[in-house]
């Protein structure tokens, strides 16, 4: 994780400064890997990616259900 951002919404355009942030702290990746959530499917999301040049990489849709699943796990083992 080289940036983040907390939002109560679908809007990608806290997504898309967050992207900036880390681009222009940690320079142009070869490939970017995400989960096929909305904000990062968006043609503004992926828009940034793609006039870097960068590949995106896109786990299927029953990884971010898994990902979930798995820190509900953990927080409650760690209650």
């Amino acid at each position: 994780m080289l940036s983040w951002r907390l939002s109560n919404t679908l809007d990608s355009g806290f997504c898309v400064d967050c992207l900036e942030q880390a681009l222009q702290a940690y320079g142009t990746p070869e490939i970017f890997n995400t989960n096929q959530g909305y904000q990062f499917t968006s043609e503004t999301f992926t828009g940034v990616l793609l006039q870097r040049g960068i590949a995106i990489s896109m786990d299927d849709w029953i990884t971010s259900l898994w990902n979930g699943f798995g820190a509900a796990s953990n927080m409650k083992t760690c209650i």
